[in-house]
């Protein structure tokens, strides 16, 4: 759970409250729930439209790794107009692909709390085969064989 209170006047880096991108795995989807209302000034979740694709952050960027990137950088960069302020009632779901520019807005009035998680493929980075037994669905096993690719990692018996 991420609580982001109206304490500071100034956006925090260690509350990503700044720009930055995640790069944890491979391929994942993470999801963001409001657990109070949030309005623009509350601390909404933002997000750089399109910077989640392939070849959309610039080099010079990626090159600075995990650095966080103020508001001026980011507009001068994609524009004011690529920028998503979600805002929504308690219960609001944000599904996001964080490998683009996101953060949480700096509260300026009120408070936010959101739950986040993500899913992922948790197999990554691991050099590990999987064997299933008694595999009993022969439509199964014709699928396996027809996308090999799919269960490169898999045995089954």
């Amino acid at each position: 759970m991420r609580w982001s209170p109206h304490v500071k006047d100034t956006p925090d880096s260690e509350a990503a409250q700044l720009y930055h991108f995640d790069m944890e795995r491979i391929k994942w989807l993470r999801f963001f729930i409001y657990l109070t209302d949030v309005d623009t000034n509350s601390g909404p979740h933002c997000f750089i439209k399109g910077t989640h694709r392939a070849g959309a952050i610039p080099k010079y960027m990626l090159d600075q790794g995990y650095a966080r990137q103020s508001d001026e950088v980011i507009y001068k960069e994609f524009g004011k107009a690529a920028e998503v302020e979600f805002t929504g009632v308690r219960g609001t779901i944000i599904a996001e692909d964080s490998k683009g520019y996101h953060k949480g807005k700096m509260p300026n009035k009120g408070d936010r709390l959101l739950l986040a998680f993500e899913l992922s493929a948790s197999t990554f980075g691991a050099n590990k085969r999987h064997l299933i037994r008694n595999v009993r669905v022969p439509q199964f096993l014709e699928f396996s064989k027809k996308y090999p690719r799919l269960y490169q990692n898999f045995d089954f018996t």
